[in-house]
């Protein structure tokens, strides 16, 4: 360590008479008050004194003598002279001269070309600045450079420089947000190191980051706030393991805004407090809370919106710079112990501590990835319950209240789906993707980003998805669910889903022609994961909700979700409790979007469980059926038929479900019925009558066929006739594939106890579907007319 005072001591000056600093070997000045990056003197020296420490300079040995004049802001005429005189080895371990070289490039007030032209006279001198060598020398050089001009910064590139200096503010950092020319410096340095490929702006920020560049810059005159969560993650994941010795700093209260009406008080104030943001974040780093960290990350992006689009600041303000030295990651006691960290102490558990296994262990780290990305949690934690992983509250909730909230940003849509598909959307030769192979899209490319790596680590395997019909061996599918409807609806499903694939292959190759190919194994268990934990919402659509995704269905939930607007845009998507919930209460959600029971067929389906009674034969009783099917071969009017069943209540399919509870099965048989008497009077028109009821209408839709009234007493009773037809085939159907299906399950039963398994639920499910075709048909046939 040099010390400044200590030289003046030993020039017989007084130390008060100049400012009071020291230089440590970490590149770090300590003002006295709090390390700072990059240092800046509290006082100037004096001009006498300055002259006075010159002259005894001459009397100290050559090394000393240059890291003072460096220190004092001496010539740099002067300094060169000294360093040629004694033929100095700049590199030689006592030297230490990189500080000395960042106090008097930082000398407030000098600018001119002598004072730049030291830090290239230097490095032809033999100054090191490569950052592999083992003191990384580079760091001093390229901060003091890229502050003091650009053009000195690349002449350091030039002489081999890194881009990444391992320091809290590297050359990047510093060249982004001081030099007069940030998209010149950043395509400089990718030219030189990409073989000048030309890049989007995300791509370049993307490969600085890889790179180690900070972010705290912007570029092109626009804030980088998208890339400040992709530094974060990536600092965190070096600090996963320091979670013993986390010190809590509270955030103060910030000073006032100043009015619109003096703008350059304005920029001055935002000036200010980015770079009181950046000093706190810079500390935070060195070893404070992370959660504190995440907060001041957040508010430098904020803050940064504001400038840039006139948005209100954030209420919070800033952390105290105490008078203190962070810990470093080195003296972090009990760093390689995975424990709960201090700086959440009293606080809720972020998942239950009881978990050994990897995958809680996963769905810890996703929690507090969740809150770190900006979630709020209020009252409930991730927990093992009767039926699986859920949502626990872990307090009393009231009404109302929001248990969890997720961020827009963090929400994963069709919105968000990837570049290739947005850039060929105009594409005569692009075809149409559906809602959920754009989010299934937006996942596959979420795969190799580590801001999302907590969050994908916590779902759901392909096996652990396996109960879904869609992901199960097709040829044992093919005998489990012979004859079913749910046979039939997986089917067209996987159509679906390999149309999908085809088209999004097909706009992948569009937009860049060399891209691979998507794999059909790895594309069906998105498809399968989308569509087990994705919602429609308004104003979002198709989207995934990160941790809300938790919680476990109940056909009467005690939880809803509700959509949060902002400026007539979604801010984030809220979990609320539906009613008051007590402590240890698990939180449910509707799967099916409402209050009501869930159809077996869907559950199965889309979410591979079916709800199974001691004898495990199905609680709830579901079929559907596509009313489409009664249309005959020779009917001439079935194309025009086929397509106004869209207009029909249910859209041409009626489903029935019986839960065994009367009140409920009333009103779901009832809804049935229409649904299913209003296609098949649809099917049963003559010309004149669909020329009559529906054609001669503007709206088919608001044609009183679609209302649920009768067109007349002979088509009433060929409706009857065609959908108890229609009913007693599917029936028909069913038993003639029962031998199939049982010889099926007992192979797949003995094959394994997943087999087991999947053979219990589609004999549940043809068990169940055949008692609901029964009762539908009973219906139909017995209503009174």
């Amino acid at each position: 360590m040099f010390r400044l005072p200590a030289l003046l001591r030993a020039g017989g000056l007084p130390a008060l008479e100049v400012f009071d600093f020291e230089v440590y070997d970490d590149n770090c000045v300590h003002t006295g008050d709090v390390a700072l990056w990059p240092p800046q003197p509290r006082l100037k020296v004096h001009p006498t004194v300055r002259e006075k420490l010159l002259r005894i300079l001459d009397a100290l040995p050559a090394r000393v003598a240059v890291r003072s004049a460096l220190a004092l802001g001496a010539p740099a005429d002067g300094i060169l002279a000294r360093i040629d005189a004694a033929s100095l080895d700049l590199n030689e371990s006592t030297a230490r001269m990189d500080p000395c070289v960042l106090c008097w490039a930082r000398r407030p007030g000098k600018s001119d070309d002598a004072h730049v032209g030291l830090l290239p006279a230097l490095v032809a001198r033999g100054l090191a600045v490569d950052a592999r060598g083992p003191r990384r020398r580079m760091t001093a050089l390229a901060v003091a450079a890229a502050w003091a001009n650009a053009e000195a910064a690349v002449a350091l590139l030039d002489a081999g420089a890194s881009v990444s200096a391992g320091a809290p503010a590297p050359l990047l950092a510093c060249a982004l947000a001081q030099c007069g020319e940030p998209a010149r410096m950043v395509r400089y340095v990718l030219r030189r190191s990409s073989g000048g490929r030309s890049w989007s702006r995300r791509k370049i920020f993307n490969e600085l980051l890889r790179r180690g560049a900070s972010p705290f810059a912007a570029y092109d005159g626009k804030p980088a706030t998208f890339y400040l969560d992709q530094w974060l993650q990536m600092k965190l994941h070096s600090l996963k393991r320091n979670t013993d010795a986390i010190i809590h700093m509270p955030m103060a209260e910030s000073e006032d805004e100043p009015s619109d009406d003096d703008s350059d008080a304005r920029d001055e104030y935002f000036e200010n407090r980015l770079d009181r943001l950046r000093m706190q974040t810079r500390l935070i780093y060195e070893g404070y809370d992370v959660k504190e960290l995440s907060q001041s990350i957040n508010l430098m992006s904020q803050t940064m919106h504001a400038m840039y689009t006139g948005a209100p600041l954030p209420a919070a303000g800033f952390l105290p710079l105490a008078p203190r030295s962070p810990p470093t990651r080195r003296t972090l006691p009990h760093a390689n112990r995975p424990t709960q960290r201090k700086g959440f102490a009293g606080r809720e558990s972020l998942g239950d501590p009881r978990f050994k296994d990897g995958k809680s262990k996963a769905v810890y780290d996703c929690a507090r990835w969740y809150l770190l990305r900006g979630g709020e949690r209020n009252g409930v934690e991730a927990k093992m319950t009767d039926y699986g992983l859920g949502l626990v509250a872990s307090g009393d909730v009231a009404a109302g209240e929001a248990v969890l909230t997720t961020p827009r940003a963090w929400i994963v849509s069709a919105e968000d789906a990837p570049l290739y598909l947005s850039a060929t959307r105009d594409d005569p030769a692009a075809d149409l993707v559906t809602e959920t192979a754009a989010v299934s899209a937006r996942f596959v490319e979420l795969e190799g980003d580590g801001m999302w790596e907590p969050y994908l680590a916590a779902l759901p395997t392909a096996a652990e998805l396996g109960d879904m019909p869609a992901l199960w061996p097709d040829d044992e599918a093919a005998g489990l669910l012979a004859g079913t409807q749910t046979g039939r609806s997986r089917a067209e499903l996987l159509a679906t889903w390999r149309s999908d694939l085809e088209a999004i292959n097909g706009r992948r190759r569009l937009h860049d022609p060399s891209s691979p190919e998507l794999p059909w194994r790895q594309w069906r268990y998105y498809e399968a994961l989308v569509m087990s934990r994705g919602s429609s919402l308004p104003g979002v659509g198709y989207a995934v909700l990160p941790f809300i995704d938790l919680a476990n269905h109940d056909d009467a939930p005690n939880a809803k979700l509700r959509v949060d607007e902002a400026d007539g845009y979604c801010a984030s998507v809220s979990l609320t409790a539906a009613r008051d919930l007590v402590k240890g209460e698990q939180v449910f959600s509707s799967y099916a979007g409402g209050e009501g029971p869930m159809d077996a067929l869907l559950s199965l389906q889309a979410f591979g469980w079916l709800a199974l009674g001691d004898d495990e034969r199905p609680l709830v009783e579901s079929c559907s059926v596509d009313v489409a099917m009664a249309i005959r071969s020779d009917d001439d009017l079935g194309e025009v038929k086929l397509g106004l069943l869209d207009a029909a209540p249910g859209g041409g399919r009626a489903v029935l479900t019986t839960t065994g509870t009367s009140d409920v099965d009333d009103r779901a048989h009832a809804g049935a019925l229409r649904d299913l008497l209003c296609g098949l009077r649809l099917v049963s028109m003559d010309e004149a009558a669909l020329t009559a009821e529906i054609l001669e209408n503007e709206a088919p839709e608001d044609s009183p066929w679609a209302l649920g009234e009768r067109v007349s007493d002979a088509n009433e009773a060929a409706a009857v006739q065609a959908g108890s037809g229609l009913l007693r085939r599917m029936i028909a159907a069913s038993d003639a594939e029962f031998e199939t299906r049982t010889k099926a399950g007992v192979a797949a039963a003995n094959a394994s106890p997943e087999g087991l398994r999947r053979a219990t639920l589609a004999r549940a499910t043809a068990e169940g579907e055949r008692a609901a075709l029964c009762t539908l048909l009973a219906l139909l046939e017995g209503r009174p007319e």
